[in-house]
């Protein structure tokens, strides 16, 4: 039965498991469920990221600056929430020292407080290149230092001065082969330091950097673009240059730059308005007075803003230009005829590169052209190239129908300013997984994996170990339950038997067992002759036969140490072969040795004599009873 004190014992242990303070029963220091909850949240809210992603695209270009803004939600939708256009001023350019701080002034009037925000931008793609690859299938580390050699052959680029990194876009046979599709692409290290400076300096540091015709591809891969299951061709038509970009199920195959754009259309203009059928003498020969060069610089400049003039008026749709001063009346299909050698030399060279794509690459036609810059506004210059290279075609718009954008902002009408705002809804659709990043390359993303494996068995570790606790805690609670209802029913019982122990009861319980215990002994000595004899007649073999036993019970004896000695005293005779007779003396003293009656077997005396005519061994053996 358990005393008391160990009860309660007990019970405070079951209060401190609980949280409850034993010197204070009436306050409780365990937390309500509410408050638990609480911090259980909060916990969590540091490390999973249960609000909305904002992305904000940031697209700087020669005359202003295009910012747009793109929520990430949980379910992975894609939500369209602010978009916004700055002009620069006279004095404001990306190379103005004062940039940075003009560029902080937009980004916070933008983007208010919020530091949930990741901000990606791009370089020119003028001095990046970009190579499509199909290496031979290797093991996952061998892939870059592959990919690496391959480039090296293809392009000759300075490993110092320029950055080098690679998309796996996916695996394909090849007469059988397998092989593993590769972009890769270099950019110069000058131009990613001086952008992400640019940005760092303006207190919004970039999360990405990439290049338009990789945010192009953004819009495809997001499906914020439909690509009707064809291969695309984006014809961007530039100031002073174009590009082709080719898209293969969304991913870039293949980018290329053309030396001719809006420059070269209105220099076709300026000659037709200006020059006509022959060459004016004075521009093709040197003259040695300054002044007649500077006369001819000025009319050179004078001709090219009037063929400026002339070319916008035409891509935004003017039917006519008319400059009363000058005498000029226009029509737009006069304007037409004015830029077209221009224009047919661009879609020549394009036509070549979708060739050359259809029979070196995919082995697949394009089924369908986009056209961007501010020359997609014209459409009878976007109808032309169409015809012309027998696709269809049409204008980038990420301002299209059944797109999720915010119901509090307003899409521009024109065509070409919704146009104008692709890159930027590109840069805001972008992200590591997604894009290609300057400032995160392989290597970058190599040791970010490292790390988040090393994370993911730590914390795999740590919910290993939070199971055991909860589970011994748990099994814990299910045992102290049982040790409880064990105690209770030990009350019960405690409460029927009766009586309680106390130190009288026990000493008489002590008392009556030494009593018995002395019966017991007082019988042992009674019928300890019977034991010996029948002990001796079980232990006795029969080639022996005893002739006396003698019990010495009444003598005491004592040893040297005062033990007192209770003797047994055999005669006895070995009959059988004499050889055997000591082997069979010794055999039977061990047996009595073994007895629980007898101890310290000896002989007093041994003889070898004739009984019947036979040889026999007599003995006297002596035993102490235990």
């Amino acid at each position: 039965m358990a005393r008391p004190d160990i009860i309660s014992s007990t019970e405070r242990l079951l209060e401190l498991i609980r949280g409850k303070n034993p010197s204070s029963p009436e306050e409780s220091t365990v937390s309500t469920p509410t408050s638990y909850t609480d911090r259980l949240t909060s916990s969590f809210k540091k490390v999973l990221p249960f609000r909305k992603k904002m992305t904000m695209g940031v697209n700087i270009g020669y005359h202003d600056l295009k910012i747009v803004e793109i929520s990430h939600t949980s379910d992975k939708k894609l939500e369209l929430v602010n978009f916004k256009k700055v002009p620069f001023e006279s004095d404001i350019s990306i190379d103005s020292p004062i940039f940075p701080r003009f560029l902080r002034s937009i980004l916070a009037d933008f983007n208010g407080s919020s530091k949930n925000v990741e901000i990606w931008s791009a370089i020119s793609s003028t001095r990046v290149e970009t190579r499509y690859l199909r290496i031979p299938k290797v093991p996952k580390k061998q892939v870059a230092n592959a990919v690496f050699w391959s480039y090296k052959k293809e392009v000759n680029f300075n490993e110092k001065e320029e950055i080098f990194d690679f998309e796996v876009l996916g695996d394909i046979n090849v007469d059988g082969i397998r092989k593993t599709e590769v972009l890769a692409y270099s950019a110069p290290k000058e131009e990613i330091l001086r952008l992400e400076n640019i940005f760092s300096k303006s207190g919004y540091p970039l999360t990405g950097m990439t290049i338009i015709s990789f945010v192009l591809q953004n819009l495809l891969r997001s499906n914020w673009i439909d690509t009707e299951g064809k291969n695309l061709c984006n014809l961007y038509i530039g100031r002073d240059w174009s590009r082709i970009d080719i898209f293969s199920n969304g991913n870039l195959i293949l980018s290329r730059g053309i030396k001719a754009g809006i420059k070269s259309m209105v220099e076709a203009i300026r000659e037709a308005m200006y020059k006509g059928p022959e060459e004016v003498s004075s521009d093709l020969m040197d003259t040695e007075s300054g002044t007649e060069s500077e006369s001819v610089d000025e009319v050179s400049q004078y001709e090219a803003e009037q063929a400026h003039k002339i070319f916008d008026s035409f891509i935004n749709n003017s039917l006519a230009f008319v400059d009363e001063d000058e005498g000029i009346n226009l029509e737009e299909e006069e304007i037409f005829k004015m830029i077209f050698p221009a224009l047919e030399r661009l879609v020549r060279q394009v036509d070549r590169t979708l060739e050359h794509y259809s029979l070196n690459f995919k082995k697949e036609r394009i089924g369908k052209i986009y056209l961007s810059g501010p020359i997609g506004n014209q459409r009878r210059i976007v109808d032309h190239i169409g015809d012309q290279l027998g696709l269809a075609i049409d204008v980038f718009d990420p301002f299209g129908p059944g797109l999720q954008i915010s119901e509090d902002i307003s899409i521009p009408e024109s065509v070409s300013e919704r146009e104008s705002f692709a890159p930027a809804v590109g840069m805001a659709l972008s992200n590591t997984s997604l894009t290609p990043n300057f400032i995160f390359t392989y290597k970058d993303k190599e040791n970010s994996s490292k790390i988040r494996r090393i994370n993911n068995a730590v914390f795999t570790i740590l919910i290993f170990l939070m199971a055991i606790s909860v589970g011994g805690y748990i099994w814990q609670g299910y045992r102290i339950s049982q040790k409880k209802a064990q105690i209770d029913q030990l009350h019960r019982q405690a409460g029927n038997i009766g009586p309680y122990l106390d130190q009288k009861l026990i000493a008489q319980l002590v008392e009556q067992i030494a009593q018995k215990r002395q019966r017991v002994v007082e019988v042992g000595q009674r019928y300890i002759g019977m034991a010996a004899i029948t002990e001796i007649s079980s232990l006795t073999p029969s080639n022996i036969r005893l002739s006396s036993l003698i019990a010495e019970l009444g003598k005491v004896m004592e040893d040297k140490n005062n033990h007192q000695k209770r003797l047994l005293v055999i005669d006895g005779i070995i009959s059988g072969e004499r050889l055997i007779f000591e082997s069979a003396l010794a055999e039977y003293l061990i047996k009595l040795k073994g007895s629980p009656l007898f101890d310290k077997p000896s002989i007093k005396k041994k003889s070898i004599e004739i009984v019947g005519d036979k040889e026999v061994l007599r003995f006297t053996a002596k035993l102490e009873f235990v």
